[in-house]
């Protein structure tokens, strides 16, 4: 009898149990799950600026495999990009055909299209509409708003003190140069947008470089 009584607990005691394990997974399979943060690039299909050419991301393997079609969807292309584990997306310039890859591993990388093939481009200039899931702030050459301009590290001069120089976007040509602090952490650059102003990240502070009534000039 004394047994009757504790397998009849033990059975509502398991119900229960059961009861809200349903409830709880319910409320899981409701609730909005919230994507990560990748800046400009996208996890899905992303099309080119003018709709000439889409790309799909397969991540049936190890390594990440881009393959671009074009409007009539007949596939062209594919890149074989990177490891799964490291990819966050990809992302097309509004401009031209050239496509980024984000990677946790390596950081930015530029496919440059010519002749009907997509390579990686060892001189990738990041263009402003690229933003990184890092934010704006980046250590790789970037171009100013209207891609006038770019700014790129150029050396490491000492422990934590880097050259960096103002380039001609056309002609490459070096038009300014200046160091970072040599008392602080430099982190990274970017274009302020709109105009022709450079800010510096360090770990615990900003600085600003502005083209202004024909020189470039803290501020």
């Amino acid at each position: 009898m004394k047994n009757n009584k504790i397998g009849k607990v033990i059975k509502k005691f398991l119900i229960i149990v059961a009861i809200l394990a349903a409830a709880f997974s319910a409320v899981l399979y409701f609730m909005p799950v919230e994507k990560p943060y990748t800046g400009s690039f996208g996890l899905e299909r992303v099309s080119s600026y003018d709709g000439k050419y889409y790309a799909d991301i397969d991540h049936s393997g190890d390594i990440i495999k881009i393959k671009i079609f074009n409007a009539e969807k007949k596939h062209v292309y594919t890149i074989d990009s990177e490891r799964r584990l490291d990819f966050w997306g990809i992302c097309w310039e509004n401009d031209s055909y050239g496509l980024w890859v984000q990677s946790a591993d390596v950081g930015l990388i530029r496919y440059k299209y010519e002749n009907g093939i997509w390579t990686k481009d060892q001189n990738a200039i990041k263009p402003p509409e690229i933003i990184s899931k890092w934010g704006e702030f980046s250590m790789m050459p970037s171009a100013s708003y209207d891609k006038k301009y770019y700014v790129e590290s150029i050396k490491m001069i000492d422990f934590n003190v880097y050259e960096i120089g103002i380039y001609n976007m056309e002609n490459k040509e070096l038009i300014y140069s200046f160091q970072t602090d040599k008392n602080k952490s430099f982190e990274g650059m970017c274009w302020d947008e709109g105009v022709y102003a450079i800010r510096i990240k360090y770990s615990d502070s900003e600085e600003r470089m502005e083209y202004k009534n024909g020189k470039w000039q803290k501020n």
